[in-house]
């Protein structure tokens, strides 16, 4: 396994992690359409809505007790290894691994015992639901602790492969359910469950070779961790844990304000709008840029030339979906009809999403914690308000449309601070015109491009 670290380029490495991350995508979007057809045809739009019910309550439990600062803290592990400081990002890797794994192990013990608990109150068939994926707690915390460690070492190939396996595993399992047992909510939870442990086994190996590098250095004696939540770090521990709180709970919006049946409709909306916007390449980016904030005209280029690109880039996946997409779904899901209006409606989300995903990655990466603390205060309110207001007056179709004036507002408070702050007034000037510097970008970025395909894709050509 080649380290991708030496001969280090922003270029050259955004343009291959996104190739790969994108090529594994469309295969794991394909997968992942073929378990959507056989779940929507064993299971009716009721089941199927307890089913997201229940994945919506281990996100919520998992995001606010093991997501809060893993962000954070990986963005400055990537800057330490940047830095060539590596002493302080094996001593910050292993001061978080120890506190997130301690958590796991609780919040497992907590669901698979307190599952008894809910059976007083909403039968045994639930209890067992929640019992089949307590353990995820522990196998997700040690897939994301993998997962970042090799992305820290730009290792985008092997990472961006695992939801492919992931999706072929449980697709086995799933056609095992439909052909030889039965397939409810309760098997799909355990295909889910079994799956997932098995393909994170397959990144233990993969784990050991990044982890290498750190083992003939002597780790920092600095309590970094420590001093991260006393600093900046503390800003976003309470924002976040609103976050997360807010973006799970919508299913549960769902289910009061319309009905269980919607949350279904809703959620296959929103993964034929994921499978689109998986192929936008902002994968690598909160990688990458930390690497390259230390020079404040840099941020600007980057700022600059990925808002245009990616902005650009977002109207025409749009316009693609828009047509491609819905003929799809009257073939493969014609009791699903009903989610062609509010996919199409999130496909607006696309060019917003060029703003929206840079600013946020430049802030993370420039340690803006205290503005991002009180911009995330501010959007966690909107989270609550909004949806509940939105799906009050127009249904569910309000929630896709609050998720549009949702993104604007947020996103577009995040871009005025960091160009006030950060960027130089050319900005404007440069976001508008097409100058030689852009010429030039773009001549790198198509021979790069072609040259990554030769080698990779067409190896013969």
């Amino acid at each position: 396994m080649t380290n991708p670290e030496k001969n280090y380029s922003f270029l050259k490495t955004y343009i291959k992690g996104e190739a790969l991350i994108g090529f594994w995508n469309i295969i794991s979007k394909g997968l992942g359409g073929i378990s959507s057809i056989l779940i929507i045809a064993n299971l009716d739009v009721y089941k199927y809505g307890v089913f997201l019910l229940v994945i919506s309550f281990y996100s919520l439990i998992a995001d606010l007790f093991l997501g809060t600062l893993v962000g954070l803290v990986f963005n400055d592990i990537n800057r330490f290894i940047g830095e060539k400081k590596e002493e302080k990002a094996k001593k910050l890797f292993k001061e978080f691994f120890i506190i997130r794994g301690i958590i796991a192990i609780i919040l497992f013990l907590s669901v698979f015992f307190g599952a008894d608990l809910v059976a007083n109150f909403y039968g045994q068939d639930i209890a067992i639901l929640f019992k089949i994926l307590s353990p995820l707690f522990i196998i997700d915390f040690f897939y994301v602790s993998m997962r970042n460690l090799l992305q820290s070492r730009l290792y985008f190939g092997l990472t961006s492969f695992r939801p492919i396996l992931y999706k072929a595993v449980r697709l086995i399992f799933i056609l095992s359910f439909v052909f030889f047992f039965v397939l409810d909510a309760k098997n799909l939870l355990i295909a889910h469950v079994v799956s997932s442990f098995l393909v994170t086994v397959v990144f233990v190996s993969p784990f050991i070779k990044a982890y290498k590098p750190w083992k003939t250095i002597k780790e920092s004696s600095d309590k970094i961790f420590l001093n991260i939540i006393k600093t900046y770090g503390k800003w976003p521990i309470f924002s976040n844990f609103l976050s997360q709180a807010s973006s799970n709970i919508q299913p549960w919006f769902i289910r009061f304000f319309v009905n269980t049946e919607a949350v279904a409709v809703f959620s296959v909306a929103e993964s034929l709008f994921s499978a689109v916007k998986a192929l936008f390449p902002v994968a690598t980016l909160s990688t990458l840029i930390p690497r390259e904030v230390s020079s404040k005209k840099r941020i600007g280029d980057l700022l600059i030339r990925g808002t245009k690109y990616l902005t650009i880039f977002g109207i025409l996946l749009g316009i693609v979906g828009f047509f491609a997409v819905p003929p799809m779904v009257k073939i493969f899901f014609p009791s699903y009809e009903s989610s062609i209006p509010l996919f199409k409606v999130l496909l607006l989300l696309l060019p917003i999403m060029s703003f929206r995903s840079l600013s946020s990655t430049f802030l993370v990466a420039l340690r803006r914690q205290k503005f991002i603390f009180f911009s995330n205060i501010f959007k966690n309110v909107l989270s609550f308000i909004l949806p509940a207001l939105f799906l009050y007056l127009f249904g569910v179709l309000g929630l896709a449309i609050e998720r549009i004036i949702f993104s604007i507002i947020i996103g577009g408070l995040m871009y005025v601070y960091l160009l006030k702050k950060e960027v130089h007034p050319s900005f404007w000037a440069g976001l508008f015109s097409f100058n030689e510097q852009d010429k030039v970008f773009v001549k790198n970025l198509y021979q790069r491009s072609i040259s990554f395909a030769k080698k990779s894709i067409f190896p013969g050509c």
